[in-house]
């Protein structure tokens, strides 16, 4: 299994750099300062605010081969970012979840 990361915050990438050493991973991971996607991958993980998340969508939701998982997001925010994300999923779909379940999980795209 290969695993990367990245944030545009050098910051970030410092202290991810650092917890990769202190948890003495079994291989080295990569980090770096840049605006992802960084590659495909079968998971993607983006903890974005729901505006870049939006703007990077055509670009990020293609470079998970089979997972895209999205946090540190507002409930009030996903329909539109699982229309960003999902542009194939169909509004029936959508229109399953109720408010509930909507805050317990998050947009599956079909």
């Amino acid at each position: 299994t290969r695993i990367s990361g990245g944030d545009i915050d050098p910051v970030a990438v410092r202290v991810a750099k650092a917890n990769v050493r202190a948890n003495r991973t079994l291989r080295p991971i990569p980090m770096r300062v840049s605006a992802g996607p960084f590659e495909t991958a079968d998971t993607v993980v983006a903890n974005i605010l729901a505006r870049p998340l939006m703007a990077m969508a055509p670009r990020l939701a293609p470079s998970a081969r089979r997972t895209l998982i999205l946090s540190g997001l507002r409930v009030a925010d996903r329909r539109r970012i699982e229309a960003a994300s999902c542009p194939a999923a169909s509004s029936a779909d959508s229109a399953r979840h109720t408010r509930e379940q909507e805050e317990r999980q998050g947009a599956t795209c079909r």
